[in-house]
């Protein structure tokens, strides 16, 4: 390692890596420059250029000269990196108020398709042509969009989150929905998995207990062009018996065992998806079938997902 000194007249390298002719640090593809105390040309001339300082760290801020034009049209573009001596700033907020105009939605979306799903046994065309095309940062909170497609789960309300993509996919993928199968998504959040659904099923009640969560599905749902999901208010060990029988019931959420109110609701030789809780508090994805004398279930995959509220797994009184 090359630890940086600093003498007058000099400029400040970054650590890791030598410095080039003209303070120019080696072996960096962003052009990264340094600036000294008394050296404030090159910077001065960069801050005339669109510029956005995005964090610092013991008291070197980093300064991006970006195209801003380039950046909303066709991603961020860093034109270079420059180091000023300056004193910390926040660095998240910072961050955040850069991410929106760096995000490319469509890029993100075909890299959680390709990286995501493709690569982790989602094999079903239609589920992955549904959700390349349903747009993800519709249905998470503002503050949430830039990192819609993340692999993981995104809370959207106290207690309440949105299923990674992958998760939330080999779910649905193990219900095998077909064109004239009724859903109900219990839990349905923001109305995401609702929407992925409507693609692939007649019709989705996507139920949800918290009126905020409803209200935002609906407004979202509807500015998606979705018309099969119906959002139901209600408790959602309940189910919604107005719309049953269904063919498939899923939960967004780890559940420790189905209410009896709800298997009733399904129809036979229909499908419950759920990511089980087990003794050791391993959510497993499940998938449970109705015969006419009893229901059977098969366990797939360990599935990274919260607890959906109301559906814990009660504890027993240990001496």
């Amino acid at each position: 390692m090359h630890r940086a000194e600093s003498r007058k007249g000099q400029g400040i390298p970054l650590y890791g890596a030598p410095a080039g002719a003209n303070g120019e640090t080696a072996g960096s593809g962003l052009g990264i420059h340094s600036v000294a105390p008394n050296s404030r040309r090159r910077y001065a001339a960069a801050r005339q250029r669109s510029c956005k300082k995005i964090g610092c760290v013991c008291g070197l801020s980093i300064v991006f000269a970006i195209d801003r034009k380039s950046a909303l049209s066709n991603g961020f573009r860093v034109r270079r990196a420059i180091l000023e001596i300056a004193p910390p700033w926040h660095f998240l907020s910072i961050i955040m108020d850069l991410m929106p105009a760096m995000t490319n939605f469509a890029i993100a979306r075909r890299n959680m398709v390709d990286s995501q799903l493709r690569t982790s046994k989602v094999t079903d065309e239609r589920l992955v042509a549904a959700m390349a095309a349903i747009r993800r940062e519709e249905f998470v909170p503002a503050s949430r969009r830039p990192v819609a497609y993340v692999d993981e789960a995104l809370p959207v309300a106290p207690g309440r989150y949105l299923p990674a993509p992958l998760v939330a996919a080999r779910l649905y993928q193990m219900a095998t929905p077909t064109p004239d199968d009724l859903v109900l998504l219990v839990g349905a959040g923001t109305g995401y998995g609702a929407a992925v659904l409507g693609r692939l099923v007649s019709a989705v009640v996507a139920l949800e207990c918290d009126n905020e969560l409803a209200a935002m599905a609906e407004q979202a749902l509807a500015a998606a062009e979705i018309d099969n999901v119906i959002v139901a208010e209600g408790p959602l060990e309940e189910g919604w018996e107005k719309q049953a029988p269904y063919d498939i019931i899923a939960f967004e959420g780890a559940i420790a065992e189905v209410p009896e109110a709800i298997l009733s609701q399904l129809a036979p030789n229909g499908r419950i998806v759920a990511a089980m809780i087990g003794a050791n508090d391993i959510p497993v994805a499940t998938i449970l079938w109705k015969t006419p004398t009893s229901v059977a279930a098969e366990s797939v995959f360990d599935a990274n997902i919260p607890t959906l509220p109301g559906f814990e797994r009660v504890r027993e009184f240990e001496f």
